[in-house]
């Protein structure tokens, strides 16, 4: 009878490599089903403004931010009436686009008497809408960022509500969670997750976003950089950045299930079939919120309106100001 053959060393060191590979994958695939790092870091750090007077030189401020390097379109907007009003809106724009987007529903809402703030997410709106610093975009950034914003319009009003959309709607959703200097959120199109893909899968697209390389993505393949639509709008999006919109999402979720949100009130305005986002990661939000008792308000526009991701620019493809704004009038008045 014959001695077992032992394997070669070969053969042993190829058994070795395929085992360590089997053990990476296995761990890169638990690794991706956890939540994103740094989340306990996205942290409200409040300092709201003692007076109007405070609060102009910390607007002043941040409008100081808008460098020669920013489009004139684009500069944060302070509409005041020159004292402390009983209201103040906060209005945070879009990715990729800047506070020109919010011009026309800023000025009806100063018009009615309230000081309105229209803020420039940092890396947006530059003169160079090819810029590569929208991939510096960070979650944590984003809301230190958001908590400038209700600082000063706690020195601008004795109400304060703040709307923004998509990555402005999750700054708001935020802000309403975490600021009770926040008499109403107002959530419109938040990005709490991105269309088609099924919402327990964004922790995982999160985390895959924010390791791969970040890659700039046309919003438009054929027209690249003639995109139709608002001029100041960068034609591309960072998938880094996405992932950081998402990030900041997942830490408006991880504190929604923690406690209830800090606002007074809080809104949700969705658009049916939203080509962007995914709305069904909105309304768990909203669910959560409901959980805890919290006075929540939604909204959706029907399908049949056509409109796009973005209904707030007046100069985007398929506007119906004429029909979005009266709506949106409502749901951001207390």
């Amino acid at each position: 009878m014959s001695a077992k053959r032992r394997p070669g060393i070969g053969r042993l060191l190829w058994r070795a490599v395929v085992f360590l590979v089997a053990v990476i994958v296995v761990l890169v695939l638990v690794a991706m089903l956890l939540p994103p790092p740094g989340l306990a870091g996205i942290q409200s750090r409040p300092d709201p403004a003692r007076g109007f007077d405070d609060a102009l030189r910390r607007a002043a401020a941040i409008e100081a931010r808008d460098t020669p390097e920013v489009n004139p379109d684009c500069r944060t907007r302070l509409l005041t009436h020159g004292a402390r009003t009983r209201d103040a809106l906060v209005l945070i724009h879009g990715i990729t686009n800047c506070p020109r987007q919010f011009d026309v529903l800023a000025r009806r809402f100063h018009g009615r008497g309230w000081n309105v703030i229209v803020a420039r997410i940092p890396h947006h709106g530059l003169k160079d809408r090819m810029t590569d610093d929208l991939g510096q975009l960070d979650a944590a950034e984003m809301a230190r960022f958001t908590d400038e914003l209700i600082d000063v319009a706690a020195g601008l009003g004795e109400r304060v509500t703040i709307a923004g959309l998509s990555l402005g709607g999750v700054a708001a959703a935020w802000a309403g969670q975490e600021r009770p200097e926040v008499y109403r959120a107002v959530a419109i199109a938040p990005m709490f997750g991105v269309a088609h893909l099924p919402r327990g899968l964004t922790a995982p697209f999160t985390r895959a976003l924010l390791v791969m390389p970040d890659r700039f993505i046309w919003w438009d393949a054929k027209a690249r950089e003639r995109l139709e639509g608002p001029p100041q709008v960068y034609p591309r999006f960072s998938t880094r950045a996405i992932g950081e919109v998402l990030r900041l999402g997942l830490a408006v979720q991880a504190g929604a299930a923690r406690h209830k949100p800090a606002a007074h009130e809080l809104a949700l305005v969705n658009v049916e079939g939203d080509p962007a986002v995914n709305n069904a990661a909105s309304e768990a939000i909203v669910s959560r919120w409901k959980h805890f008792g919290a006075r929540v308000e939604t909204y959706e526009f029907p399908k049949e309106l056509g409109l796009n991701h973005d209904l707030i620019d007046p100069d985007q493809v398929g506007a119906r100001i004429d029909v979005v704004y009266p709506e949106l009038e409502r749901m951001l008045s207390p």
